[in-house]
């Protein structure tokens, strides 16, 4: 597609930019949005193992080498011990072992396409190690935020990749640090990059496929910062809108209940995540206390009548082993989702699948430490 049909609009003001200039926010903090133009979905991409196949429907620069680590599409696999209507989106298959991947390969390359020589970040683990393994890639310094309870065996990885690591107190301090760092180099944290979303509502695009171009009726996702559940959301939107599907699928997103800002939020029928302290849990990958995006969160959600549940570290546990006894070796974030199954509403209802996504794999947090 052509880039002149992308322009990053500020929420707050309404101004637009053309996406071949760097600029990820306009008043104050607003991270911009980046809206879907009038994305042509009769001619359906024709099928192929690689995610490459939807280019033309994401803004991508042109006229460059593309950053590439060999995206496959991944697997949507029925539930061995279950009657065929649940079915798990195998996104750990992906190269670096999670969803984040989606996200950073379009980000990137519109980083590669600016020429930006370094940029910042902040993450608890997976978005990190995808974020150097791609600046890896593409030749660009990276600069990551960390807390000190990030796993020692992604830390390993990020530093293997040749980022350089920073690590903080709290998740929370990690990000303050990273956005500080962002004034002599580019921040690339996911949590509030409109590109990155476009990246992972490709999600969707193969969910769409894999079901024949069908339904799905509930998708099932663990849920911190929200860059899963809301790219997904902008890519089932997109379908909507285009005739392809008959309705949006009830986005069901998933917290611990040791950190569960927006599953408090949900219950109380607030707009904003709760203020809670933040406390440890297995679900690493989800523990944020003040998710920046969770009003935006909260609202998706609603509009398309799911639900944000929260889970036990027993069940986690519990769910963790039992994806293991299925084949499934995921961390115990992904198993989250699984946890959740037996506390979903309205969850026999209809005869469109339930999609559950398994976000990371299990080996990452299977390292140790190196002696």
């Amino acid at each position: 597609m052509d880039p002149s049909a992308w322009n990053l609009v500020c929420p707050a003001c309404h101004k637009r930019y053309p996406v071949d200039v760097p600029r990820t926010a306009c008043c104050g903090d607003f991270p911009l949005d980046l809206p879907s133009p009038a994305l042509d979905l009769s001619a359906w991409p024709p099928q192929s193992r690689r995610i490459a196949r939807y280019a033309d429907l994401l803004p991508l620069p042109e006229g460059h080498s593309p950053v590439d680590l060999g995206e496959r599409v991944t697997p949507l696999l029925k539930d061995p011990a279950g009657s065929g209507k649940i079915l798990f989106k195998m996104e750990g298959l992906l190269p670096t072992g999670s969803f984040k991947d989606r996200g950073y390969h379009v980000l990137v390359n519109r980083l590669a396409a600016w020429r930006v020589p370094a940029v910042t970040g902040d993450s608890s683990g997976n978005a990190a190690v995808s974020l150097a393994a791609y600046c890896a890639r593409a030749g660009i310094r990276a600069i990551l935020h960390v807390p000190v309870s990030a796993s020692p065996g992604k830390l390993d990885l990020i530093r293997r990749l040749g980022a350089e690591i920073r690590q903080a107190p709290t998740r929370a301090e990690a990000r303050v640090k990273a956005l500080r760092e962002a004034e002599s180099s580019f921040y690339a944290g996911h949590t509030g990059n409109p590109f990155f979303l476009h990246g992972v509502k490709t999600l969707a695009y193969e969910i769409y496929d894999q079901l024949g171009g069908g339904n799905p009726g509930t998708i099932v996702m663990p849920v911190g910062n929200g860059t899963l559940l809301l790219g997904l959301a902008l890519g089932f939107r997109e379908l909507y809108r285009a005739g392809r599907i008959h309705r949006l699928p009830r986005l069901v997103g998933v917290q611990a209940k040791a950190s569960g800002p927006l599953a408090i939020a949900y219950r109380s029928g607030s707009p904003v995540p709760a203020a809670i302290p933040p406390t440890p849990t297995a679900a690493e990958g989800i523990a944020i206390p003040e998710p920046p995006r969770g009003k935006e969160i909260l609202r998706t959600v609603r509009d398309c009548g799911g639900e944000i549940l929260a889970v036990g570290e027993e069940e986690i546990d519990s769910a963790h082993r039992d994806l293991a006894r299925r084949g499934f070796l995921v961390e115990p974030t992904s198993a989250t989702a699984a946890a959740a199954l037996r506390h979903l509403k309205n969850f026999g209802e209809g005869k469109d699948p339930v999609v559950v996504i398994l976000t990371g794999s299990g080996l990452k947090t299977l390292m140790k430490k190196p002696g």
